[in-house]
Parts: structure tokens; sequence; C-alpha cells
């Protein structure tokens, strides 16, 4: 569920009050093409993007049964355009 972030920024959430929130499991079936969903019980996640210091960065969470178990921390910064000497001829 997105919501708009305090101060500026945006927050991706599975932890809320929705009836079926969370993370499925979705595959299809080889042999009959048949659709299966599988929900993944307990898994949480909240991506939390924010710009500090001029630099664009996301806190990303996870909780299994409630309890967290892991945080990634990401800076994000563009990719430098490459020179035009430097680009690949045309295949």
């Amino acid at each position: 569920m997105p919501r708009a972030r305090a101060g500026g920024g945006l927050v991706l959430t599975s932890r809320s009050a929705l009836p079926h929130p969370g993370h499925y499991l979705t595959f299809i079936e080889p042999a009959t093409r048949e659709l299966t969903t599988l929900g993944v019980p307990g898994f949480k996640e909240e991506l939390d993007v924010y710009v500090a210091d001029g630099e664009l960065r996301a806190d990303h969470a996870f909780w299994l049964f409630g309890l967290p178990f892991l945080v990634l921390r990401y800076r994000i910064r563009r990719k430098p355009a490459r020179a035009a000497s430097e680009a690949e001829p045309p295949a």
C-alpha cells in the first residue's frame, strides 16, 4: 500500500489493515498451464524512499511473523552518461 512520507517521499508497505496484505507466490503449472497463487503468511516489508543531503535514499525493512530481521539502506545515484566516443557501434 503506497502512502506519502512525512516531509516528502514515498512509503510502500505490506504492513497494513487491508484484508489480505502481504506477499504471494504465483506460478503457472507447466503441464496444465493453470495459474496457482499461494499466500506467504507472516512476511512483511516496507520500502521508505526519500531525499537526504541531496541524495535519493531508501530504507528497505523486512519482518517475519512480526519480528524485524533485515534492513537494507540504499543510496541511489544516476548512472553517468557515456561519452559519444564510448558508445557502442550500431549492430
